[in-house]
């Protein structure tokens, strides 16, 4: 509708699609998994949602900005700060060298893309 702000628009028109989306339909993700979501922005945080809708164990929110904290509101239970932190080595330490079930990259960038293909268990 004309009098939806555009900014909530893009919100509803895309990140949730795309973030719940990746979730729920490619990644089929489970109660009792686990995850990844690198970035926490509008896809990042639907991802996140998604992800704590669909009961999984951990839910690992990656960011270089502020966003941690909407992230652990969204439903993270875990936070890495990629400025302070190893991401790789972070979610390593969270699951026992294991990695995670899934990985969602939604930030673009390729050494996000490449950690997050590193994250995911063999």
């Amino acid at each position: 509708p004309k009098a939806l702000p555009l900014r909530e628009a893009a919100l509803l028109g895309c990140a949730v699609q795309t973030g719940a989306g990746m979730v729920r339909n490619t990644a089929n993700l489970q109660a009792g998994q686990s995850i990844a979501v690198f970035g926490a922005g509008g896809i990042g945080l639907s991802a996140i949602m998604a992800a704590a809708s669909a009961g999984a164990a951990l839910i690992a929110a990656i960011d270089v900005r502020r966003k941690l904290s909407r992230a652990r509101d969204a439903g993270a239970t875990a936070t890495i700060d990629a400025r302070t932190q190893d991401p790789l080595a972070a979610i390593h330490a969270l699951t026992g060298g294991k990695g995670v079930d899934v990985a969602v990259e939604a930030t673009g960038s390729p050494t996000a893309m490449e950690t997050a293909h590193r994250a995911v268990r063999e």
